[in-house]
This record gives C-alpha cells, sequence and structure tokens, in this order.
C-alpha cells in the first residue's frame, strides 16, 4: 500500500476501467480565493508536550496534506461543498465516491476517495510534485 505523507491507499482493486484504489488524503483549506484550485502542498507540524504527548488533534500518520484554494466562503456547508467538487473533477469521479471523513467545520479535513483510477491518482501526484 502506498503512503507518501498526504495520500494513503486504504484498497486496490480490478475496476470497471482498470485498476482502482480507494485513497484517504489530508487536505489545508483556504477559502475566499479567486478561483478554485490545487495550491501544492501543506507541511502538518506536530507539536509535544515535554513528555512527548501529541498537542494538536490532527492526525500524526500524516506529514502533509494537499493545500487547495476555493473560491467559496466556509457558511452554510459551501466550502466544503467546492472541496469535494475540486477533488471530484481532479480524480475523475462522482461526486458521491467523496466524503469528509473528518474535519467537516475546520482548514484541515480528511477526505476519502473510492473507485479512483491508477492513471488519476498518478495525474494528481504529478500535479502535486
Amino acid at each position: 500500500m502506498m503512503d507518501n505523507g498526504y495520500i494513503k491507499i486504504i484498497n486496490s482493486y480490478n475496476g470497471k476501467t482498470g485498476k482502482s484504489v480507494d485513497i484517504v488524503f489530508k487536505v489545508h483549506v483556504q477559502t475566499g480565493a479567486t478561483r478554485s484550485k490545487l495550491d501544492g502542498l501543506y507541511p502538518i507540524t506536530h507539536p509535544t508536550s515535554r513528555s512527548g504527548t501529541p498537542l494538536t488533534s490532527h492526525s500524526p500518520q500524516y506529514s502533509e496534506a494537499i493545500k487547495i484554494a476555493l473560491n467559496a466562503r466556509p457558511v452554510e456547508d459551501k466550502a466544503n461543498k467546492a472541496c469535494i467538487a475540486l477533488f471530484a473533477k481532479e480524480l475523475d469521479i462522482p461526486k458521491s465516491n467523496l466524503t469528509i471523513e473528518a474535519g467537516g467545520k475546520s482548514r484541515f479535513k480528511t477526505l476519502q476517495a473510492k473507485g479512483v483510477s491508477s492513471i488519476m491518482l498518478a495525474k494528481l501526484l504529478k500535479k502535486l510534485s
């Protein structure tokens, strides 16, 4: 299974259009942009106490998040819907295949995408590198 610090493959199988994967990934959202777009990677730091206990609610298994800019504001779930729409377009999957697993009211979100073709995942990774 792939784990590059910001995308984790949780399932791999042969789908209708070839090899497909289910992925989980961390996203950092900036709202109020002029247009919605991928905006690179955002480093996640994990502050700890003197005893080494994490002081943040962000999942320590991620070292980076996919940074996105959204033209929607975070009111009435508009930013979450824009986030889903952006990744549905980027991954060429239906919006119904994407869910926000955590962070619905936060800048940091954990998303799950089902049925992503290996080709589209490779294109996403290339855009982010």
